[in-house]
């Protein structure tokens, strides 16, 4: 099928079809049924390139946009831009606000999010945790976390805490254990879930110190403190 040698469908050798406009082939479908398109064309929805994804072999990337404007990017690092079209780690949120936005607030860049089909109850919530092998372990397990959760079980009474925890030196897969939280109220615990003032301090062996103050040269010892 040809127009003029401007746009045309081309069958030949082991890839059977492809597809010219203006005399440069721009997509080809291969013996495989895999789709080949042309470095640097836009795959778009309505308006050229106004929303579109964009892939590269120049600069081995993946780009996305929508409104004419640059949404999010996969370089050639597999680093994930969203408002950057320069990631420099993993992943990279940046939102540019507008002149009129204050100055002395923060901007949300991320949310977590967990949806029960009725309604969450104490203890649910979400989580961000580090997961990876250790040293003697070759595995990947769970190693710290800090957890959301809801405290409270009707509207009236609704709050929301944090918790983090870590995992104690181990050989095995063993959970990380809970350590502090912030309590709805404000109040810390530190060893305990249920702190009754803001800093609350609990070990569960009156043998252990409670706090320890030291510096270089003093409060160093077992009892110091």
């Amino acid at each position: 099928v040809e127009d003029t040698g401007q746009a045309d469908v081309r069958q030949y050798g082991a890839y059977p079809l492809a597809f010219w406009t203006n005399n440069t082939e721009r997509m080809r479908i291969d013996s495989s049924g895999n789709v080949l398109i042309n470095s640097g064309v836009y795959l778009s929805w309505g308006t050229n390139g106004a929303s579109s994804i964009e892939g590269s072999t120049v600069s081995n990337k993946l780009q996305f946009r929508t409104n004419s404007t640059d949404a999010m990017i996969i370089d050639s690092s597999q680093n994930v831009g969203i408002g950057t079209t320069l990631p420099l780690v993993r992943l990279q949120l940046e939102r540019t606000v507008s002149a009129g936005t204050s100055r002395t607030a923060p901007v949300n860049l991320l949310y977590l999010t967990s949806d029960h089909p009725t309604v969450g109850y104490t203890g649910f919530g979400t989580a961000i945790t580090h997961y990876a092998r250790t040293y003697q372990n070759s595995t990947k397990t769970e190693q710290s976390k800090i957890v959301f959760t809801e405290q409270g079980d009707s509207v009236s009474t609704a709050g929301s805490t944090i918790d983090f925890y870590t995992k104690t030196l181990s050989t095995g897969s063993v959970a990380p254990e809970f350590r502090m939280r912030i309590n709805y109220n404000g109040n810390v615990g530190i060893g305990t879930a249920s702190p009754a003032r803001k800093l609350c301090l609990y070990e569960d062996s009156s043998a252990q110190t409670q706090i320890q103050f030291q510096n270089s040269t003093t409060g160093i010892g077992a009892n110091d403190g």
